[in-house]
């Protein structure tokens, strides 16, 4: 595929990675496995996740500028595909969180409506029963308490409560 060039090269601006990029003295090896090179993606990979996509645009944009060569128009055709794929990946998984949020919210709002309820029906039945406190605290559940979950207790409605007494 390309010459590998040592880590201490001039040609290797001192990268960690030796470069494959194919040079014009010396015959391209099929047999070699492809490297990373110290001016590839390795500059994109290191960016924050989502701003990868943008970056990868920004390349595909500069990739015009390369002189045409053997495998450009395949190289830039995957480059598009694929900075494509995770542009609209990344659109949809914003529209997602976005939903997510939003059915969060929803959610939220019916669980104040149910506790707005909860206390009208309380205050409805102490005006109905006055006087009858245990009564009307027998309709709704007791709280658990804190000490018999962290002991590992079951959790079980509360004795004298409307599911309780049939």
């Amino acid at each position: 595929m390309g010459r590998v060039l040592p880590r201490t090269s001039p040609e290797g601006y001192g990268h960690d990675e030796p470069s494959v990029c194919p040079r014009a003295d010396q015959p391209e090896d099929p047999s070699s496995s492809p490297v990373r090179s110290p001016r590839r993606p390795t500059g994109i990979t290191g960016a924050k996740l989502r701003e990868e996509p943008d970056l990868a645009q920004r390349v595909l944009e500069r990739f015009d500028a390369v002189p045409d060569c053997d495998g450009k128009a395949p190289a830039r055709k995957n480059l598009a595909e694929a900075v494509q794929k995770s542009l609209s990946t990344r659109d949809a998984l914003d529209e997602a969180e976005m939903n997510e949020n939003k059915a969060v919210d929803v959610e939220l709002a019916a669980r104040l409506g149910v506790r707005t309820a909860l206390e009208q029906a309380y205050c409805m039945l102490r005006t109905a029963f006055p006087g009858q406190r245990r009564f009307v605290e027998s309709f709704f559940l007791e709280r658990e308490r804190a000490s018999s979950k962290a002991e590992g207790g079951e959790s079980k409605p509360a004795e004298g409560g409307a599911e309780g007494s049939k």
